[in-house]
């Protein structure tokens, strides 16, 4: 869940705001990422097949999807939702901090 409490920070900022499809693309996006890193947030062993990652996948959303939606909708701009798109790492995702 790393990553996802990182995106939490990038929401700090305010700007010409990112639309709801932005911000779930973006959610679905860093839960994908925090899966594929395997840190704490990670995919059960059991999750290697679709099925059992989606299931997994939505399981997540469904806990910080409120709070981050909010969050998003009202804090992040645009530009900060794209960079975070684009990220493959927690390192790049870090740096969208700064854009």
């Amino acid at each position: 869940m790393f990553l996802v409490s990182a995106a939490f920070a990038l929401t700090a900022a305010c700007g010409d705001g990112a639309s709801e499809k932005d911000c779930k693309a973006l959610l679905d996006h860093l839960i994908e990422l925090e899966a594929a890193a395997g840190g704490e947030g990670g995919l059960p062993p059991e999750a290697s097949d679709k099925k059992a990652q989606k299931k997994s996948h939505e399981k997540v959303a469904k806990f910080v999807r409120e709070d981050f939606m909010k969050s998003c909708l009202e804090n992040l701009p645009s530009a900060q939702v794209a960079c975070g798109l684009k990220a493959k790492t927690e390192k790049q995702l870090a740096a969208c901090d700064d854009s």
